[in-house]
């Protein structure tokens, strides 16, 4: 791939296909509500991750925040159950980095194919 890296979906392109932790918001939030599976093949065509998933979440496997009785608690509950399910699903492990998009992707794909800060979209 050529050319610079702006956002996370050429960032997992550029890898080759592979998977992100993104913030899910449904069309009612003012603000991420969750975490959501964001998949791609090696072609950059987005694979449906959840089959089930309610039409806003666009076939994506979402772990919400809410339901641990502190937000901030539950951000860091629901990325820790993303994490594991994308291991058990996926077999892809980690570590997760978070990159300039405040996306989380594997480590070795941010080392790789950084997004540059201030990158125009």
């Amino acid at each position: 791939m050529s050319g610079e890296i702006v956002n996370t979906h050429m960032q997992l392109v550029a890898a080759g296909g592979g998977v992100a932790i993104v913030p899910h918001s449904t069309p009612l939030d003012k603000r991420p509500s969750g975490w959501a599976v964001y998949r791609l093949d090696s072609k950059g065509t987005r694979l449906i991750t959840d089959e089930k998933a309610a039409w806003y979440c666009y076939g994506q496997k979402v772990f919400s925040f809410f339901g641990y009785g502190n937000l901030a608690f539950g951000k860091e509950a629901a990325l820790a159950a993303a994490q594991a399910w994308i291991a058990e699903e996926y077999g892809e492990h980690g570590p997760w980095k978070m990159n300039a998009w405040r996306d989380y992707v594997p480590e070795r794909v941010q080392k790789q194919f950084p997004i540059k800060r201030g990158a125009k979209t």
